[in-house]
């Protein structure tokens, strides 16, 4: 697989969303995903939209990391942690950042050829994917 098709969801010149800890702009969506979390009334799904930039994938991989490593998911708590900061070091910022988390699957546009240009939808291929692994049980639970 060439480099674009593995950077598919990163701008060029910038870091990959999936290395970045720090989000600016985004406090409201944060504020809602762990009010969420902390009541145990985590969605099955999010719906994160606006323009090529603004980090809807960096706020996708920091809600992912947070979650994978806080796996109590519907259990209510008293308060909601103040962010969705894991710590660079933390066993799951390291996973997630190599794609190798068992609990994770990401699905991106992948440019068929070199040189191509990324497609505007993911392949049903890829989509297909998802039927063995949400069949399947949480490999490091919660």
């Amino acid at each position: 697989m060439n480099a674009a098709a593995e950077e598919g969801d990163r701008l060029a010149g910038a870091s990959h969303p999936r290395e970045v800890k720090h989000l600016i702009g985004h406090a409201e969506a944060e504020a809602a995903v762990l009010a969420a979390w902390s009541q145990g009334r985590l969605p099955h799904a999010f719906l994160i939209g606006g323009p090529q930039g603004i980090g809807k994938a960096t706020l996708a991989y920091r809600i992912a990391r947070f979650v994978l490593a806080n796996p109590r998911a519907g259990k209510r708590q008293s308060a909601a942690p103040a962010s969705l900061d894991v710590a660079p070091d933390h066993p799951v910022s390291r996973q997630v950042a190599a794609l190798s988390h068992p609990d994770l699957l990401v699905l991106r546009r992948v440019a068929s050829e070199e040189g191509k240009k990324l497609p505007s939808v993911i392949p049903v291929d890829e989509v297909r994917r998802t039927v063995p692994f949400f069949g399947s049980t949480a490999a490091h639970g919660g």
